[in-house]
């Protein structure tokens, strides 16, 4: 046998609801008119979580456009950044006509200008 806590728990109902129920009971314990009563809390139960369904549905509609937002943005800027390091490997790489001498080799000229023999050439 349950208690009243138990009771709301179990059927998913206020415990005030179960005491109202317990008094007609007791008052007339006509079989029809408990499983009247049962069937009444059933449905109400039944209609509660037909509610909870459609807010469900909704949340989830919800994510789903929202997952599509973000899933179009990110293709876009994918696009966007594919067609940027496209662009950079196309374009040639700046060409000096000129290479710049090793630093070995300005570290000689250095030396012989200091000693003075390097001749200018120019």
């Amino acid at each position: 046998m349950l208690n009243h806590a138990q009771a709301s728990t179990t059927t998913g109902t206020n415990w005030s609801s179960i005491l109202r129920a317990i008094k007609p009971t007791r008052q007339d314990a006509h079989p029809d008119a408990l499983a009247a009563y049962q069937l009444a809390l059933a449905e109400e139960r039944i209609a509660e979580l037909k509610e909870r369904l459609e807010e469900m549905r909704l949340e989830r509609d919800r994510a789903r456009t929202g997952e599509d937002v973000w899933k179009t943005q990110c293709e876009v800027v994918s696009r966007l950044l594919c067609g940027v390091f496209s662009r950079q490997l196309a374009l040639p790489a700046p060409h000096d006509s000129t290479p710049e001498p090793s630093r070995l080799r300005r570290a000689w000229h250095w030396t012989l200008a200091r000693t003075g023999r390097l001749q200018s050439t120019g």
